[in-house]
């Protein structure tokens, strides 16, 4: 087993001191995060930040028109509009979403362009998933349950970043593997709460488990079952209890796949 003791020490010092250095492609996650960070903000406010970065504007009005939040086939145009109609945590993953697409086009993230396509499809996938189970079962806040789903793995990411350019790192894919087994789960849930991710949603990615009957406990069951339903083969074996719910809505969980 390799020592990355080195480099989890910069990092432990980072986040234990408040001082996470996110790549430049988070500025927008981090502006979203300061706009919902006032009181009483509101949609208005909100949505004059967005409007400044057009591909987010352009996406969330995407996102609003889908079936998922748009059911009766109502269009909105305007950025306004797609925010009052998705809320303020669909807003957020939308930014989030961007930035994670963005980090992984870095050419520091080159060497590790497949690993990283992989992870974030499943990470797409599970939080596609994780709003639908939420709508089903109605433990969670659906748009909670989707943010959680898509944020669950960032740390993955950030340890990516962080050693780039490392040689040691550089020259072993093993060694990285390594690093993320032992340490991703840990780096998850501070990064998440320097973004200003919901306290529950950051209580819910620890490796610990969560006090029963609390809506982080409640995003954890979401998320192992979201994360076994994505697991499966295709086609889906006839066995699966829930082979017949997936099917009902895999239009769904497609559509938002695409969007995010």
């Amino acid at each position: 087993m390799f020592d990355h003791s080195p480099l989890m020490a910069s990092i432990q010092h980072d986040l234990l001191g408040g001082d996470v250095v996110f790549p430049t492609c988070f500025q927008l996650s981090i502006a979203i995060r300061e706009a919902l960070n006032q009181p009483d903000i509101s949609v208005a406010s909100v949505a004059r930040r967005v409007e400044a970065e057009p591909l987010m504007a352009a996406k969330l009005v995407h996102m609003a028109n889908c079936v998922t939040f748009n059911p009766f086939g109502r269009t909105v145009y305007g950025v306004e509009q797609a925010i009052y109609r998705v809320g303020f945590n669909v807003a957020r993953s939308v930014s989030i979403a961007i930035a994670m697409a963005q980090l992984k086009m870095l050419p520091c993230m080159v060497p590790y362009v497949g690993l990283t396509n992989t992870i974030w499809e499943r990470s797409v996938h599970v939080a596609a998933l994780m709003r639908q189970l939420a709508h089903l079962e109605g433990s969670a806040t659906p748009d909670e349950a989707l943010l959680c789903g898509l944020v669950s793995e960032m740390g993955v990411f950030y340890l990516l970043h962080r050693c780039t350019g490392i040689p040691t790192y550089s020259r072993s894919m093993d060694h990285v593997l390594d690093l993320l087994s032992q340490h991703s789960q840990h780096v998850t849930p501070p990064l998440l709460a320097a973004l200003g991710v919901p306290e529950e949603i950051v209580t819910a990615l620890k490796p610990a488990r969560a006090p029963w009957g609390t809506p982080s406990r409640q995003l954890q069951t979401l998320l192992l079952e979201a994360r076994r339903l994505q697991s499966l083969p295709d086609p889906i074996p006839p066995t699966e209890p829930r082979a017949t719910w997936l099917q009902a809505v895999n239009h769904q969980v497609n559509e938002l796949r695409n969007s995010l």
